[in-house]
C-alpha cells in the first residue's frame, strides 16, 4: 500500500476569502541590511536613510516603522535573509514560537508577524507597515536583475558586491561611509526593480495589487479581477477531495540511465501546468459519480487501484510512495491515481479499480479558464521572442497558479488550507502531466531511449524533431552531442555541468551553489545555512546562529539514485562507463526497502 497525503490533518473549515482590490499607484521604497556573522550593523533605504549606530531591536523597529512606509510598497531583495536577521534582534522573545507555533512576536508596543519568504509586518496601535520580497519575481541576483531590466550597475560597487559577507570589523570601521553608499545603492536598485515589477504587473493584469506576497498570490488576484476563479473547497464533495489528495504526489522525477549517454535532447511541455488549467471544466456544473470503472464522459477522476505491472516494463505507469521516496515500480501494489494515468496505461489488465470518484461535466465544451490562460501564454511567448521584460509577469503568473491550489499554511498549532486550496484541481494538474509524459513516450516508441524524466520534460537519445511552440505541446529545449548523467538533476552537457531541480537538500536551503569537476570527482560548492530555517533555530536553541552561513564542498555520489534498480556502478568520469536500470519491483523488494 502506497503512502499518501491525509486531508484530515488540514483544517478545511476556514473561509476562503477572495478579493482583488486595485490599490492604485503608491510610492515604492527599497530596503537592505548589511550583516557580519548574522548580526546587522547597517540598515538603509532608497531615500538615503540609514542606521549604523546603536543597532538594536528598538532602533531597527523604529527605523522600519517610519510614517512614509505605512501607505507604500516596501521591498527587500531576498527578504528571507533580511527578515530573519531583523527578527534575531528580538532575542528570547523568539521563544514565544515554542508555545504558539506562529512567527508572531511582541516587542514593547510593536507586534511583528513574519510569513516566511513572503512578508514581514510590523504593527503598532492601529497602524502597520509591511515589507515584501521583490527577488522572487526575478529569479536571479540583484545585480543581474537590475542590469537585465533597468541598466548597468555602478562599476565601483561591483567589487564590493563580490566581497559581500566578508566585511571584517576593521574594514567596517575604516570604510563605513563606503558601506553606507553601497547599501543605499542596493536599496535604490531594489526600489527600481519594485517599480518595474509593479508597472509590468499593471500592464499584464490591469490593476495594482495591494500586496506582493508571491507570484501565485498575484496570479490568483488577476483571475479574481477578471471575474474567474476556481471553485472553493466546499463546492466539491468531501469524499472526492479526500481521494484526490491521496492521489496527489507532484511531478515525476526519474533517471533511467547514467554515465556516458552520448547524444541527447531535452523536450519539455510548453507551460504544462497552465495547459491543464486551460482544459479544466466548470466543476460546479456537472455530476460527481462513484464507481469501479471509468465513466463515459468523465473528464476528471481519482482512483484507488490494485496495480499489477509486469516486471519486463522499463517505465512503470503508476506512482508509489514509501519512506518519502516516490517511485514508479513494477509488481503488485495498491496506489492512488488520476483518470488520465489510467487512460495512458497501455493495458487495462494491469490495474483493478477498487474505488473512484469521477466528474462528468454538463457542458463538455466549456472551459472557464481557457481564454485567460491562452491570452497570457500568447502574450508571454510574443514578448519573450522580442526580449521584452514584460514577459516576466505573464510567465510568473501562469506558472504559479497551480501552486495556489495546493497551498496550506501553519496557523498557530494547526495546518489550514489556503484561499485557493482545492485538491481535485492540484491532483488533476499533476496527474495529467505525468500521464502526458508517459503517453508521449509510448506514442513515440522511445521508452528505452529515455535518459531521465523531470516533471514536465524528458531527455532522450532519439531525435524527435523541433516540436511545437503551442501551449501544452512538446518542444525541443536543449541538445548536446556529449552528455554524461550522474543523478537526475546533475548532468554534463558538452562539457558544462548543469543542474535541474536543485534548491534544497535535507531541508536546508541552497542559496548559492556551483557544480564543478576536479580529477575524477564532481563536487557541489554550497553556501548553506547553519540551521535549516528560523523555526529550527528557535526549536534548537540556536538563535545566535541565525543568518550565519558556511561554505561546504561535497562530493556528488555517482550512485546516489535510489528510485530504480541499477545494473552497475559509475567509478570514474574519465572512463566510458554506462549504467542501465530497471524499475524497483514490488515482487522482489518490500516497501521498507524502498
Amino acid at each position: 500500500m502506497t503512502d499518501y497525503k491525509d486531508l484530515s490533518k488540514i483544517d478545511t473549515t476556514v473561509a476562503q476569502h477572495r478579493k482583488a482590490t486595485d490599490a492604485g499607484i503608491r510610492p515604492v521604497y527599497g530596503l537592505d541590511t548589511e550583516t557580519y556573522q548574522g548580526d546587522i550593523f547597517l540598515i538603509a533605504d532608497s531615500d538615503g536613510r540609514y542606521l549604523d549606530k546603536d543597532v538594536s531591536a528598538d532602533t531597527v523597529l523604529d527605523f522600519l516603522f517610519h510614517k512614509k512606509y505605512q501607505n507604500a510598497v516596501n521591498v527587500f531583495y531576498n527578504l528571507k535573509f533580511d527578515a530573519i536577521v531583523i527578527l534575531k534582534l528580538l532575542g528570547k522573545e523568539l521563544e514565544r514560537y515554542l508555545h504558539t507555533r506562529e512567527l508572531a512576536f511582541q516587542h514593547g508596543d510593536f507586534r511583528i508577524k513574519y510569513i516566511p519568504k513572503k512578508c514581514l509586518t510590523i504593527t503598532k496601535g492601529h497602524k502597520s507597515v509591511s515589507f515584501y520580497d521583490i527577488a522572487q519575481f526575478f529569479k536571479t541576483s540583484l545585480q543581474q536583475a537590475y542590469e537585465r531590466n533597468i541598466g548597468p550597475m555602478p562599476e565601483h560597487f561591483k567589487g564590493l558586491k563580490s566581497a559581500r559577507g566578508e566585511f571584517s570589523a576593521r574594514f567596517r570601521r575604516r570604510h563605513i561611509r563606503l558601506l553606507r553608499e553601497y547599501c543605499i545603492n542596493d536599496c535604490i536598485m531594489t526600489k527600481a526593480l519594485g517599480e518595474k515589477w509593479l508597472e509590468l504587473y499593471y500592464q499584464a493584469a490591469g490593476f495594482y495589487p495591494k500586496r506582493l506576497l508571491s507570484s501565485a498570490y498575484l496570479a490568483s488576484r488577476a483571475m479574481i479581477f477578471r471575474g474567474i476563479a476556481f471553485p472553493r473547497f466546499a463546492e466539491v464533495p468531501l469524499h472526492t477531495q479526500v481521494l484526490a489528495y491521496r492521489a496527489f504526489v507532484g511531478g515525476r522525477f526519474e533517471q533511467t540511465k547514467r554515465g556516458v549517454i552520448g547524444e541527447a535532447r531535452n523536450y519539455d511541455i510548453n507551460s504544462a501546468y497552465p495547459d491543464k488549467i486551460a482544459k479544466l471544466h466548470d466543476l460546479t456544473d456537472g455530476q460527481w459519480m462513484q464507481g469501479n470503472a471509468i465513466e463515459s464522459g468523465a473528464t476528471m477522476g481519482f482512483f484507488k487501484v490494485v496495480a499489477n505491472v509486469p516486471d519486463w516494463k522499463y517505465l512503470g505507469p503508476f506512482p508509489f510512495k514509501a519512506n518519502a521516496n516516490l517511485v514508479y515500480p513494477t509488481g503488485k501494489f495498491v496506489t492512488y491515481v488520476s483518470i488520465e494515468e489510467l487512460k495512458a496505461c497501455e493495458r487495462k489488465e494491469w490495474y483493478e479499480i477498487l474505488d473512484s470518484w469521477q466528474f462528468v461535466p454538463n457542458d463538455p465544451n466549456y472551459h472557464p479558464y481557457d481564454e485567460f490562460v491562452r491570452e497570457y501564454y500568447a502574450k508571454k511567448t510574443e514578448l519573450k521572442e522580442r526580449n521584452d521584460p514584460l514577459h516576466i509577469p505573464f510567465k510568473e503568473m501562469l506558472n504559479s497558479i497551480y501552486g495556489k491550489t495546493a497551498e496550506t499554511m501553519q496557523l498557530e498549532k494547526k495546518r489550514v488550507m489556503g484561499t485557493f486550496f482545492n485538491p481535485v484541481i492540484a491532483s488533476h494538474i499533476t496527474g495529467s502531466t505525468r500521464a502526458q509524459i508517459y503517453r508521449y513516450i509510448r506514442n513515440n516508441g522511445i521508452e528505452k531511449d529515455v535518459a531521465f524524466i523531470a516533471t514536465d520534460g524528458i531527455s532522450v537519445t532519439r531525435d524527435l524533431g523541433k516540436g511545437s511552440k503551442a501551449l501544452g505541446k512538446f518542444a525541443l529545449k536543449d541538445y548536446a552531442q556529449d552528455v554524461f548523467c550522474i543523478q537526475n538533476g546533475i548532468n554534463r552537457w558538452n562539457g558544462n555541468w548543469k543542474e535541474r531541480g536543485i534548491g534544497s537538500e535535507k531541508g536546508k536551503t541552497l542559496d548559492n551553489y556551483d557544480i564543478y569537476q576536479s580529477g575524477e570527482g564532481v563536487y557541489m560548492k554550497l553556501k548553506v545555512e547553519r540551521v535549516t530555517n528560523l523555526r529550527s533555530a528557535i526549536r534548537q536553541g540556536k538563535i545566535a546562529q541565525i543568518g550565519v552561513f558556511k561554505e561546504e564542498i561535497r562530493k556528488v555520489d555517482f550512485d546516489g539514485d535510489r528510485k530504480r534498480f541499477w545494473l552497475g556502478k559509475i567509478n570514474s568520469l574519465n572512463e566510458d562507463q554506462f549504467n542501465e536500470s530497471s524499475p524497483l519491483s514490488l515482487s522482489v523488494f518490500t516497501r521498507e526497502q524502498i
